[in-house]
């Protein structure tokens, strides 16, 4: 039978109501009687009934996260820090992973951690006009009931919080950086349509790439994940060369484990990093500082990124009124390594 209030009092010779009081730290109750049921209480192996907490204050100090990548180290990283932060102000996490493309199983996926009785969802990496996609009618739902939703990545929407990292403007300005050093021709290793969003970085390497002339050197050679990222980027290396030759002077790819996967087969080609080709990415993942040689990346401060998500999302759970939904616009620092210098 699991231990009680009531088994702890009847040990300690005090009410159920001041057991209660004492285990939460009121100051009504003096500290060592505080420190002597916490040792009773530890002794027998009591744990608090989260459920009868959730009944009486009508929260279950739970908050959901459905995230894309659950297998790349930056969203690993983002979901760790919003766990610290969680539990700092006395909530638990429950993570879930979807995929790029808001399937019947992802919707599924969402809607089983809403029964769980969240008290708040945050969603991402999510894209596009969010309204009138499949996920618009779970988005409209908890706008409806007052159940504070966060998303990140670059969507668009009048349902929820969000913030809208500037993917288009990060590859604008990682690609002006590549030319700006005489990196001619510079390729794009994106994601491919089936597998990923890169719509956004695509956008800002064709715009760069146009400004300054060279539209006609542009080219996109897109990578199609189906398991490991790494090897899908090293086996697009590989087709590329087996077409080209060849490979462009600067190559970005649309995240750091792309770049790596790609590295490693340019080294086994014989072309050496950045002497013969420069290479760069996105993530700012923590093994891109450690790796042979360093990536140039684009990213987000993480700490600061899990922060600003956390903050959209107990800001409105604090303040559940019906205003109008807060928007982030973040943009991605240049972290300059030997890759590309």
């Amino acid at each position: 039978m699991p231990v009680t209030l009531k088994d702890i009092a009847a040990r300690v010779g005090l009410s159920v109501n001041s057991v209660s009081r004492a285990l939460r730290d009121k100051d009504d109750i003096a500290i060592d009687t505080r420190r002597r049921v916490k040792a009773v209480a530890q002794e027998l192996g009591y744990r608090p009934n989260m459920n009868a907490r959730s009944l009486v204050l009508k929260q279950s100090f739970t908050i959901g996260v459905a995230v894309t990548e659950l297998n790349n180290p930056v969203r690993m990283d983002f979901c760790e820090r919003l766990r610290q932060l969680a539990e700092q102000d006395g909530y638990r996490l429950i993570s879930a992973g979807i995929s790029l493309h808001q399937t019947r199983k992802d919707l599924d996926t969402i809607s089983d951690l809403l029964s769980r009785g969240v008290d708040g969802l945050v969603l991402g990496y999510l894209a596009g006009p969010l309204d009138d996609q499949p996920i618009g009618k779970i988005l409209a739902d908890c706008e409806r009931t007052s159940l504070p939703v966060t998303i990140f990545g670059s969507p668009e929407t009048t349902l929820a919080d969000y913030a809208f990292i500037d993917f288009r403007d990060s590859c604008h300005r990682l690609t002006c950086h590549m030319l700006d050093q005489g990196i001619v021709p510079v390729g794009f290793f994106p994601k491919h349509p089936e597998t990923g969003f890169s719509d956004e970085r695509s956008q800002g390497y064709l715009q760069a790439m146009t400004e300054r002339g060279m539209k006609k050197q542009a080219k996109l050679w897109p990578v199609k994940i189906t398991d490991s990222a790494l090897t899908a980027a090293a086996k697009a290396m590989k087709s590329f060369l087996a077409r080209h030759k060849q490979p462009p002077q600067g190559i970005i790819a649309s995240n750091d484990l792309l770049a790596i996967g790609i590295i490693s087969t340019l080294r086994d080609h014989g072309f050496q990093v950045p002497a013969d080709v420069a290479v760069a990415s996105f993530d700012n993942i923590e093994i891109g500082q450690y790796f042979t040689p360093p990536l140039t990346t684009m990213g987000l401060g993480n700490d600061l990124f899990a922060a600003q998500i956390w903050e959209l999302l107990t800001h409105r759970i604090a303040n559940k009124k019906r205003t109008p939904p807060r928007k982030l616009h973040l943009r991605h620092e240049l972290i300059i390594r030997k890759s590309c210098p």
